[in-house]
């Protein structure tokens, strides 16, 4: 009887740290998709800012922000509060908006 408590025991601290092990890929997965998500937003940031030719300087200027501040969110060394980046979109003629992921796209994309 000891010995098949000691087999049971054995068993489920191997279940228990296997599932710790998936836990921490999940949630190191999960960070990922969530950084690449925020860098491709604020790639799309820049694009938008510079097709319509303004600078840091300017834009800094219409959202009443530092020019630093911009700066610092375009090198990807701060992320921006959504309050910020709607400040930041508006005198460029943007704005958020919540999309629902397509369906292909969902696997990829759910974080």
């Amino acid at each position: 009887q000891k010995s098949l408590i000691k087999i049971l025991n054995n068993t489920i601290i191997h279940i228990v740290m296997h599932m710790e092990k998936e836990n921490k890929k999940y949630y190191i997965d999960r960070e990922k998709k969530l950084m690449e998500l925020e860098y491709e937003i604020i790639q799309d940031f820049v694009k938008t800012r510079k097709n319509q030719k303004m600078t840091q300087a300017k834009l800094a200027q219409e959202a009443n922000l530092l020019r630093e501040t911009i700066a610092r969110i375009e090198n990807l060394m701060t992320s921006p509060k959504l309050n910020t980046l709607i400040k930041l979109l508006e005198p460029m003629g943007y704005t958020l908006k919540i999309v629902k992921l397509d369906k292909e796209d969902e696997s990829d994309k759910k974080i």
